[in-house]
């Protein structure tokens, strides 16, 4: 689907729960974009590499910033120092635990990183030495939806679990009453396509071939059967 196609499908399935009128209105851009970073968040399908260059004495180093503000779902505890020397993930807690003098540690060739804030890793000890590239890998969140023309890095057939995800985060914060049960059945539903999107490229990687079966259209408690992907 393209980027107005998962609108109109995020909006066919908040008026199905009946929350189209709700005050505030949906709005069904934002809501087609949350979607998205929450199917990313569960099916983990979008892996990108990102690359850092020592400075001697410098501790931190941003995998996000200005001209490319996406978040990471995680990193990937495989780092490697150039290419003969790799990095075990670590945490400030096991740092502290192992040394309460961590931040004071002389600058020499670090042996591990950890995430020091939401946007930078930092090294530890922080490097005596600049020039050193290390890469890193992991799950990142997709590029935002902005024109009607952008589709999605997933593959097609999983796009029907970011427009239930859309709809579910808004059921979630406006659903009352009975309608609240339809939004969960929407977030289930979601879980289900990223699961499977996971496990398609599980499965890809180890070489095997998955057979997608079929599910019955689902019932969201009373309003009648789930509403065709392809309706709009």
């Amino acid at each position: 689907m393209q980027f107005d196609e998962i609108r109109s499908r995020i909006e066919v399935l908040c008026k199905l729960a009946g929350w189209s009128n709700e005050d505030p209105l949906p709005n069904y851009a934002f809501l087609a974009n949350e979607g998205l970073r929450l199917f990313t968040q569960e099916a983990q399908h979008n892996v990108e590499d990102v690359t850092i260059t020592t400075v001697a004495n410098q501790v931190a180093y941003a995998v996000s910033d200005s001209t490319d503000s996406r978040g990471w779902v995680e990193m990937f505890d495989d780092a490697a120092y150039g290419t003969t020397a790799s990095l075990y993930q670590t945490t400030r807690a096991n740092l502290r635990s192992d040394n309460r003098l961590w931040r004071q540690a002389a600058a020499g060739t670090p042996q591990a990183w950890y995430w020091a804030s939401a946007s930078t890793i930092g090294l530890y000890p922080k490097p005596s030495a600049s020039g050193t590239s290390v890469y890193f890998q992991g799950v990142r969140h997709e590029p935002i939806l902005d024109a009607d023309s952008d589709t999605p890095l997933c593959d097609e057939v999983f796009h029907e679990g970011i427009c239930l995800f859309g709809a579910w985060h808004f059921g979630k914060l406006y659903a009352r009453g009975e309608s609240r049960q339809i939004a969960e059945a929407y977030r289930v539903e979601a879980v289900v396509y990223a699961d499977r999107c996971k496990a398609s490229l599980a499965g890809k990687e180890a070489g095997q071939v998955i057979r997608r079966v079929s599910r019955s259209s689902q019932e969201y408690l009373g309003l009648g059967p789930s509403v065709p992907a392809n309706y709009y």
